[in-house]
């Protein structure tokens, strides 16, 4: 607990940076991400075809030509799910056959139910060629996906209140995205459109729209920077406020090996209440991420972050820390699951609570709690199912909560 320390507005106001302070720091992040020498030995992600296929290998339509190496170490993904790590045992200009590596899981020689056209996209860490530049494939068209989703899901406490509400609710969605090539694309976009539908609860339910632009160049085979923009309309309920959000990130991805990855990154987020524009908000972050890859398609990060949230009166304003650590692993050749803890801490400025005749400056801890699972169950059609547990400890009394969420996802690849 902090003992109550008052102080002017003014004084608040200068415990944090300005916006106009990040502003700089992003545009610095930029310049030095643009002008990284690019390095041999980024990781490849192309698109091919099955040949043929054998017992314990496969035939596919890429070689040397896009970087493949004799021992080189694959990881293979089909349309919708991962395939397994594989090496290459043989390789023409044209052409590589790929052998299964033993599977911790499942035993040795891991096969999956490949067929000779089934598109397949490799992942590898591309050398240099015969003549010492570092070769890419050849430019494709411009790829164009849609999904369709259709979730269930039951909130045990939907308005995260110290007298629990319980809730079922239906999201249907869709999704569009863009992409200026299918192999490594330097530009992509996003866009979604959802309905949200909540028994015993009129306030979460709405319509939500969701847009997104990435620019992400691959020159540099260490460094990787990646800029994003954002806009998305009724679709946060960030400090249960239904609001619209514009965000920029800033991201530079180190890959010091084929496996080690570090990420810093930073954003900055306009939060707009249309119902209530005194809540409005300017919410800057920076964080770092950990990350260490697995040959078979596990993963496991750890990410640390930092929040200012800077509102128009003192009252709302907070600094937040949060650390969150998630392990995704295959159960199968079929099923991809994943796991997460995170904890934050949530200090307010100038938000009071008295106990014992004592006032003290509200401070809140959360914890939360999840697990998922995704397969696809047929071709192009997945089912992800999920559960999370939320809880909150507050030095206000009035502010403890717990809540379980449970949701069922269908997913359907246009």
């Amino acid at each position: 607990m902090h003992r109550h320390q008052h102080q002017s507005a003014s004084h608040a106001a200068r415990s944090h940076l300005p916006s106009s302070m990040w502003l700089r720091l992003w545009l610095l992040a930029t310049a030095v991400s643009i002008v990284a020498p690019p390095l041999y030995g980024q990781d490849a992600n192309i698109r091919t075809s099955v040949e043929k296929t054998s017992g314990s290998s496969i035939q596919v339509a890429a070689g040397s030509d896009d970087g493949i190496s004799v021992r080189d170490t694959l990881d293979a993904f089909s349309e919708t799910s991962y395939v397994g790590s594989l090496r290459v045992i043989g390789v023409s200009d044209k052409s590589a056959e790929l052998a299964f590596l033993d599977d911790h899981l499942l035993g040795s020689r891991a096969q999956v139910a490949l067929r000779q056209g089934d598109p397949l996209y490799l992942r590898f860490e591309r050398r240099p060629g015969r003549d010492g530049q570092l070769r890419r494939p050849p430019p494709t068209s411009l790829a164009i996906n849609a999904e369709l989703q259709f979730a269930s899901v039951y909130d045990s406490n939907i308005d995260q209140d110290d007298e629990p509400v319980s809730s079922y609710g239906l999201v249907p969605a869709a999704r569009f995205m863009v992409r200026s090539s299918r192999e490594d694309p330097i530009l992509s976009g996003t866009y979604v459109l959802a309905r949200h539908d909540y028994s015993n609860s009129e306030r979460w339910t709405r319509t939500s729209h969701m847009g997104e632009l990435v620019f992400e160049p691959s020159f540099s085979g260490i460094v990787r920077p990646q800029t994003s923009g954002q806009i998305s309309i009724r679709g946060s309920s960030e400090d249960r406020d239904v609001s619209n959000e514009y965000r920029v990130d800033q991201e530079i991805e180190f890959r010091f090996t084929r496996n080690q990855r570090l990420i810093l990154y930073g954003a900055m987020v306009w939060k707009k209440v249309p119902d209530s524009p005194i809540d409005d908000a300017f919410k800057p972050r920076t964080g770092v991420v950990l990350q260490q890859r697995g040959e078979d398609g596990r993963r496991w990060e750890l990410d640390i972050r930092r929040e200012w949230n800077e509102e128009q009166e003192t009252r709302g304003e907070y600094d937040r820390w949060k650390i969150e650590t998630s392990y995704r692993f295959p159960v199968s050749k079929a099923i991809q699951a994943r796991a997460q803890v995170e904890y934050r801490i949530k200090s307010y400025r100038d938000r009071f609570v008295e106990i014992e005749e004592e006032d003290y400056l509200r401070k809140d801890n959360r914890l939360t709690i999840g697990a998922s699972a995704v397969s696809e169950i047929v071709r192009n059609v997945s089912l992800q199912v999920g559960y999370r547990f939320e809880t909150r400890n507050s030095n206000d009394p009035d502010k403890l909560f717990s809540a379980h969420l449970m949701m069922l996802m269908l997913g359907y690849r246009l």
